[in-house]
């Protein structure tokens, strides 16, 4: 284990020890923790061994790609129901996100409002359109996700059903300022939906399908322009921890551009994640423990605990970066070249024939292609241009 991963797998560590060492014996108010370490390290292992089996396979390759707006990554939605409050708020350095809902719905909360917009984002990305059919999408990404849309006073749906009117009536503000500037923009969620519901006609639960929501205009163009990528296996993973889920898609957003080693005071932390636990001893008792189920679920992710808050490492993140398509030269770039460097040209294709790998015309986009890797390395070789070679090999553009 390396050292950004310490300070988790002695978590791991202490669950499971405490674990090996209680006894079986009957409910007594004294075990109530030992059971508590109990669950929770049965739920870290379980994560553990699920991750096990998605390893080897790209969530686009799975089809299991999906997207989550920026602006609820940085801050995040009520972990448990906050009534009799309808208005709540989360903040990320000077950026302040706040929601606010009719008094008689009442604030979404809990894990469905999360995954409600992790599909509708996911949505906007593929259909490019803020009206939005629930219709069998919906239901295929909560079966996804392992929650069958079962109904009843008790079943999913109602839950669901529930959590998908909070969210639809609620109103968001983001606001952010510094010594120079303040700024704020706030928008409905939704302009306009209707849900059809009859929570106990089981065979008519389709109905619910039917139902539709359209996002308001900021709303769509922030899901459009700025949504995070991604891996829905590993949010199938953590679906039952709200905190876990807001861990892991926050690293994944943060592990996009961080780019050297920085610490996350635990005082940031709680006004991110925490700002409806009582204390600071709460919320570090919480964190940790659901810390320990989102590396489960990412151990890309190279985070250890200083001595003043989490400190986070460059990582890989856990939708790969798409690379960035290189430029391929123009004929008329190519000729004039050529012209200038012929002994280049003339070792380039020497190099090519040496190599007796390329296949002409490949796509760019594919980048495991003969041809891709023939003219890359010849292009070191002979010190070409890698537009050069990519026009003299006939590669093709895919976007």
């Amino acid at each position: 284990m390396n050292s950004g991963q310490d300070f988790i797998g002695r978590k791991i560590d202490v669950v499971r020890s405490t674990v090996d060492r209680t006894p079986s014996v009957s409910v007594h108010p004294t075990t109530i923790k030992g059971n508590k370490q109990r669950r929770q390290a049965a739920q870290i292992s379980k994560i553990a061994a699920e991750y096990l089996a998605l390893q080897g396979e790209e969530a686009k390759d799975a089809g299991a790609l999906g997207y989550i707006g920026r602006c609820v990554v940085q801050a995040t939605l009520p972990h448990s129901d906050p009534a009799p409050e309808y208005s709540f708020e989360r903040r990320n350095g000077s950026y302040v996100f706040s929601i606010t809902a009719p008094k008689s719905i009442g604030l979404p909360y809990g894990v469905f409002p999360r995954l409600i917009l992790i599909w509708i984002s996911s949505e906007v990305v593929r259909t490019q359109e803020p009206r939005l059919l629930l219709g069998e999408h919906l239901s295929h990404f909560m079966r996804q996700l392992g929650v069958t849309p079962s109904g009843g006073p008790r079943g999913p749906i109602t839950y669901l059903r529930d959590q998908m009117k909070r969210l639809f009536s609620s109103t968001i503000q983001f606001t952010a300022s510094d010594q120079d500037q303040d700024q704020g923009s706030g928008c409905l969620i939704a302009e306009d939906y209707k849900l059809w519901w009859k929570p106990r006609a089981i065979d008519e639960q389709k109905e619910l399908w039917q139902s539709w929501v359209e996002l308001s205009d900021k709303l769509f163009i922030e899901l459009k322009n700025f949504s995070v990528p991604i891996d829905l296996r590993r949010v199938k993973l953590l679906r039952r921890s709200p905190l876990a889920l807001d861990i892991y898609t926050w690293w994944t957003y943060r592990f996009s551009y961080l780019r050297r080693q920085t610490e996350v005071p635990w005082e940031a932390l709680y006004l991110q994640f925490g700002a409806s636990y009582e204390t600071m001893f709460h919320f570090k008792e919480a964190f940790r423990a659901a810390l320990a189920k989102a590396h489960q679920a990412y151990p890309e992710a190279n985070v250890n605990e200083g001595k003043h808050g989490l400190i986070l490492k460059p990582s890989r993140t856990s939708v790969p970066k798409l690379p960035v398509l290189p430029a391929i030269a123009s004929d008329e770039r190519v000729k004039q070249w050529t012209e200038r460097h012929n002994r280049n040209y003339r070792q380039f294709l020497r190099e090519l024939e040496a190599l007796k790998e390329a296949s002409i015309g490949a796509p760019i986009g594919d980048p495991d292609a003969a041809a891709i890797r023939a003219a890359d390395l010849a292009s070191r070789r002979a010190d070409v241009p890698l537009d050069i070679a990519y026009n003299l090999l006939g590669v093709k553009r895919l976007d």
